[in-house]
């Protein structure tokens, strides 16, 4: 439905603004220009009221299609006059009533189509389907009960008048009850289907037609049959092929029908569809019939289309008929769910409709409305409203103001907050001011959509009977019209937008604008306003604007057809309240809100002042205020530039002072820098004498004592020692004599001593108070201390401040000699750190015992005190480790020392010197800088009779120089030179084994285990480790390389065994590199994924090494390493196996770049190559080779 507000009257331009409404003189053409202005304006009012959204809420009430598309599209109608909205209204009530009567089932207009396309189509010429006609069925019976059902409603109420407005409505229409009789005659709508009773010509064809069907399929039977019998199908097969029905037979039998006609063949070709010869005839009656057949019927939804066609307009205007019951029935269920109440229009001359009320006195009187979008979240669902009883009802009122029916309000939420809006008749303008975030604008819009809402027939969220005016035309200027597109600021989007609903304005026209003369200079923005509502005074039916311009609320005073209102603030919450207090002025209270919000008070204070100030009433004084203000300015800062002036002259003297002074500064430090160093080198000469006596006196008692003098004679000799550093330290250069002390009184600004920070300088910031506490600052910080915790600075240290670097470093020293003195008396003494390097390493393997005694001995003599001395004995024979131990237990240095560790076989600790450790050498390197590759996390290296490396990792290194490729000795010394905290295992002949935990993986550990001469490191984790601790009997503290060292017990121990037998029950991603030092076996391995990197190679000397990290292989082979193959195992005597593949050969596979020269090998499981058996001998010869590995 097209829905269009046409204006009751058009005024002619205001003489105020003659040149913003000047327009065409044609008086055609200016009213043609007014009339698309005012649709505009309308159609952007509506947006700005949120009109669409409250078309959205209505739409869920709607129940046809038609209903719905109009309602999303906001196209609902509204009331053109004021008759038409008041006809609107008479609807919506009655619709309430019946709602309220009926069951929402009893009247379902939900099977109403929208077939308004079907007729078009007709129309157009195009031939309706079964379904379309079915459609056009339903539709127009539904329509035809619904009429019925009104009038049985009507007849059993005691007044039927109330729902006459719906009865009206489809008064006139013309149900088409003959079309929708013909319709259902000849159509079977559950089945889709046209009946035989459509026509006597279809009957007949349709009774021929299964006469003749009946004899083709006994005679098809028949023949088929016979063919079944004959072997010449495998079932009897009668189908329909070209639209002839035929039988089947096979190819090879096609002989059994002479003169058949083949229809067509299988696929496959092996069974032919034949129509025999008796059949041809009936198989052209039935075509014939057929054709016939759809002839006729295409005959009757001919008839039937024309039939639509001639209906057309009654048809459309029953559609649009229904579409006005569905939307009364959509509103009256709208009002049921938000408590409605029907408005009354008041008349245009606002007479009293009651001259004993003179409530009537009012042309706007609405108690308790609330904004319905602000309202939806507080309201029950619809289905709650539906079953709600009858008696909660919603209000209306008759003409006299009295009600009608049951009452919902006690159901009305107080949330939005309720606003009363009261006007008096022959009030043209309110204004409306307050404070912000109060209300004002959503009161104005709550208004706008009152107006909007009565004019389309629907009810009010109000309270009691509202009353307002009808308005032909509703124009709102609400928010921001700036516009970049047409060159508009905010302040002219304003005033353009308002220019036009001037123009466009009449008699009976509702403005409503928001913050009117905003966006300008205030003086001027106010006289603007001001014009504009004396304009708007004389030329609308109402106008109501906001503003926070106090001299707008001065208006009333000079015509009575101004009206005040103000948004109510508390004072006591400082927070709004939301309502309307008509005929008041309200203040825009911005300091107050500003302060409730958490403002800084001092500029709440300040703005405070400046609202006095700018008051119109003190504009004079104010300006008096000014300028006295800006002489008094004028003179402070000339007074200023002369103090400045003064003072850039005292600065530059300074200046130039300082720096005379600076000229002969270095001649003066290089003097006294001279003076320092003779007297400290003086100093150090007598000290120097002095601790030379000390010594020589105590090796004198040295040589005569016996040992259980030594501490003793160590004790007095350090302590003589510390009498003479101590004397030669200046104790007394931070104090002054006691008296002094008592006596002395810091000031402001001097430097002192301060005894918590070490001595060191502090200037006072604050004198000393009665509380004998002085303020002093050391850099950035502050602290109160007593006047006995600072130390005055002597004069001479004054006069010379550049000697306390030395003073700095002699109290440093005397405060490391006290330290060591109090440590002296203390039982416990703390050591050193317990890291090792080569200046705390002795190494006493192989020598004898005389020369490991003497060495040991002076190693101990020149370590320090307190520290800790690492010895390395080695084990063989044992000789010099039982020395070593005799040694440390007798020595009258040594304070402690700890036996070797069974985590480290043998490893020994000890405190004050010395470290004690078997044969493995456990030492840490540092990094250099010019190996380019990082520490490794393991290493091997060992000489090819120990461990001799496939002869197919040389095919590399035949074609490029052997220049990048070192020997076993060159990566033992990078190895002892470079690695970082590297634990490396120095086996005899240069052979070793190396771990580091550095950059260490948590999902790939490393650990180590050495036992019974059996070395094992071990990369990664096992999946099953509780299950292998069980099965060989460790604990639950046994680490994966203690379990793979048990695994290869069983090997060695228990054979014939073979090694796949074993390293396949370990599960997980690992890799492991082990030697037996008693029967010389090497053994590796890698999990059957490679998880875990391992490389291996040919060193220069040809070594095999083998290591994790493949920067080190390349460094030290060059090309001549390739990765260890996944799954296998390699020890040295019967070389590399694979473990999931023991009875296949594991080949090299060399690799050539685009030269094809050969720049690495690979190796891999060659499953195509059986070996004949598992070698299965006994266990010397599975793992012993010639002894590589020499022991003391």
């Amino acid at each position: 439905m097209q829905l269009t507000i046409l204006l009751s009257s058009i005024r002619k331009p205001p003489i105020l603004f003659p040149n913003a409404l000047l327009k065409p003189s044609n008086s055609a053409e200016s009213s043609s220009h007014r009339l698309t202005l005012s649709r505009t304006l309308q159609s952007e009012t509506l947006k700005t009221l949120e009109w669409p959204l409250v078309c959205k809420q209505l739409s869920s009430f709607t129940s046809t299609p038609m209903g719905l598309s109009a309602v999303q599209k906001a196209q609902i109608p509204l009331g053109r006059t004021r008759e038409e909205s008041e006809k609107l209204l008479d609807q919506t009530a009655a619709a309430v009533e019946a709602s309220e009567m009926m069951d929402s089932r009893t009247l379902d207009l939900s099977v109403i189509e929208d077939v308004s396309e079907i007729v078009d189509s007709a129309v157009s010429g195009e031939l309706l389907t079964i379904s379309e006609l079915c459609a056009m069925r339903r539709t127009l019976r539904v329509a035809k009960s619904l009429i019925e059902k009104l009038e049985h409603l009507a007849a059993n109420v005691d007044c039927p008048e109330r729902y006459l407005p719906l009865l009206q409505i489809l008064k006139n229409c013309n149900f088409q009850v003959e079309l929708e009789r013909k319709i259902g005659f000849c159509i079977d709508c559950n089945l889709l289907k046209i009946l035989d009773r459509a026509s006597e010509e279809l009957e007949m064809i349709r009774l021929e037609r299964k006469r003749n069907m009946e004899s083709l399929d006994s005679l098809l039977k028949g023949v088929s049959s016979q063919i079944f019998q004959a072997g010449a199908i495998d079932r009897p097969l009668i189908t329909k092929r070209r639209s002839r029905m035929c039988v089947g037979i096979r190819a090879s039998h096609r002989y059994l029908l002479p003169d058949g006609v083949i229809l067509n063949v299988s696929s496959s070709g092996a069974t032919y569809f034949m129509e025999p010869k008796e059949a041809v005839e009936l198989n052209n009656m039935e075509v014939w019939l057929s054709n016939s057949e759809k002839a006729e019927e295409i005959a009757i939804l001919s008839l039937l289309t024309s039939e639509i066609v001639e209906s057309e307009i009654e048809i459309k205007y029953l559609l649009d008929r229904i579409l006005e019951v569905d939307l009364a029935f959509a509103r009256a269920a709208y009002a049921r769910w938000m408590n409605g109440v029907c408005p009354i229009f008041t008349s245009g001359g606002c007479e009293a409709l009651n001259s004993n009320e003179a409530d009537y006195a009012l042309s706007v009187d609405i108690d308790g409305i609330q904004h319905p979008l602000l309202l939806e979240p507080s309201l029950r669902s619809f289905s709650d409203v539906l079953a709600s009883s009858s008696g909660n009802a919603v209000q209306s009122c008759d003409g006299e103001g009295a009600m009608t029916s049951g009452s919902l309000s006690e159901g009305v939420s107080n949330f939005p907050v309720p606003i009363d809006i009261k006007i008096e008749c022959g009030k043209r303008v309110v204004v409306i001011s307050g404070p912000n975030t109060g209300g004002k604008t959503a009161s104005m819009k709550t208004l706008g959509l009152a107006s909007l809402m009565s004019k389309a027939g629907m009810f009010l969220p109000a309270k009691n009977c509202p009353r307002l005016p009808w308005f032909n035309l509703v124009l709102a200027d609400i928010g921001d019209n700036q516009s970049l597109e047409q060159n508009l600021s905010t302040f002219s989007g304003h005033i353009t937008r308002i220019c036009n609903m001037m123009e466009v304005a009449s008699k009976e026209s509702l403005v409503l604008i928001d913050e009117i003369g905003s966006g300008t200079d205030p003086s001027e923005g106010v006289a603007l306003s001001t014009s504009i509502l004396q304009y708007l005074k004389n030329h609308v039916n109402l106008a109501v604007v906001t503003t926070h311009y106090a001299d707008l609320s001065l208006l009333k005073e000079k015509d009575g057809q101004f009206e005040n209102a103000a948004m109510e603030f508390s004072l006591e919450t400082l927070q709004p309240t939301y309502q309307i207090l008509w005929g008041s002025t309200g203040d825009s209270n911005a300091l107050s809100i500003a302060k409730s919000i958490g403002f800084d008070l001092n500029i709440i204070a300040r703005a405070q002042q400046w609202v006095g100030r700018l008051k119109p009433e003190n504009q004079k004084e104010r300006k008096g205020l000014l300028y006295q203000s800006l002489v008094q300015e004028r003179n402070r800062l000339e007074t200023q530039a002369r103090r400045a002036v003064s003072l850039h002259v005292e600065v530059m003297d300074l200046y130039h002072e300082i720096q005379d002074e600076a000229e002969d500064l270095e001649m003066r430090k290089t003097a006294l820098k001279a003076r320092e160093t003779q007297q400290v080198q003086q100093e150090l000469k007598t000290a120097k004498s002095q601790l030379e006596t000390v010594i020589q006196e105590f090796e004198n008692r040295l040589r005569t004592a016996n040992a259980d003098q030594f501490n003793s004679l160590i004790r007095k000799s350090e302590s003589e020692i510390a009498s003479v550093v101590k004397a030669h330290c200046p104790r007394d250069a931070f104090s002054v004599r006691e008296a002094d002390a008592k006596s002395y009184i810091p000031q402001i600004g001097e430097q002192v001593h301060v005894k918590g920070l070490g001595g060191k300088l502090a200037t006072v910031v604050e004198a000393p108070e009665g509380d004998e506490t002085v303020l002093v600052q050391h850099g950035k910080m502050k602290v109160r201390l007593k006047k006995t915790n600072i130390i005055s600075i002597a004069s001479n240290e004054r006069s010379a401040t550049s000697s306390a670097p030395r003073l700095k470093r002699q109290s440093q020293r005397s405060n490391e000699l006290q330290d060591r003195s109090k440590a002296e008396k203390d039982e416990e003494v703390p050591y050193g750190p317990v890291v090792q390097t080569s200046k705390n390493t002795v190494d006493l393997r192989g020598m004898r015992v005389e020369e490991a005694s003497h060495h040991l001995d002076m190693a101990i003599s020149a370590s320090g005190q307190y520290s800790v001395l690492f010895v390395i004995h080695g084990m063989g024979t044992g000789a010099v480790k039982d020395r070593a131990i005799e040694m440390l237990n007798n020595h009258p240095r040594v304070a402690k020392y700890e036996q070797e560790s069974p985590l480290n076989y043998g490893y020994t600790s000890s405190k004050k010197p010395t470290l004690l450790a078997p044969s493995l050498h456990v030492t840490h390197y540092t990094y250099h800088p010019k190996i380019p590759f990082k520490a490794a996390t393991c290493i091997l290296s060992a000489h090819q009779s120990l461990g001799k490396p496939p002869e197919e990792l040389k095919l590399p290194s035949t074609l490029t120089g052997l220049e990048n490729m070192k020997s076993r000795q060159e990566i033992g010394g990078i190895i002892r030179s470079f690695w970082l905290e590297s634990m490396v295992y120095n086996l005899r002949n240069g052979n070793f084994m190396a771990l580091s935990h550095e950059n260490e993986s948590p999902s790939q550990p490393r650990s180590t285990v050495v036992t019974d001469d059996i070395f094992c490191i071990f990369v990664g984790a096992l999946e099953n480790t509780s299950e292998l601790r069980r099965h060989y009997g460790l604990s639950r503290q046994a680490t994966e390389a203690m379990v793979v060292v048990e695994a290869y017990k069983v090997l060695r121990d228990r054979a014939p065994y073979p090694p796949d037998q074993v390293i396949k029950d370990l599960e997980g991603k690992f890799a492991f590199i082990l030697f037996d030092a008693t029967s010389q076996t090497l053994f590796l391995a890698r999990d059957r994924e490679g998880c875990v990197e391992l490389q291996w190679g040919m060193a220069g000397d040809g070594s095999l090494v083998c290591s994790n990290d493949p920067n080190i292989i390349r460094e030290a082979c060059g090309k001549s390493c390739a990765p260890f193959p996944p799954g296998c195992i390699f020890k040295n005597g019967s070389g590399l196996l694979s473990f999931d593949h023991p009875l296949h050969k594991v080949r090299a596979i060399a690799r050539e770049d685009d030269n094809g020269h050969i720049c690495g090998v690979i190796f891999q499981v060659d499953l195509y190559t059986r070996l004949p058996s598992i070698p299965r001998t006994g266990s010397a010869a599975n793992w012993a080779d010639p002894a590589v590995f020499e022991t003391d």
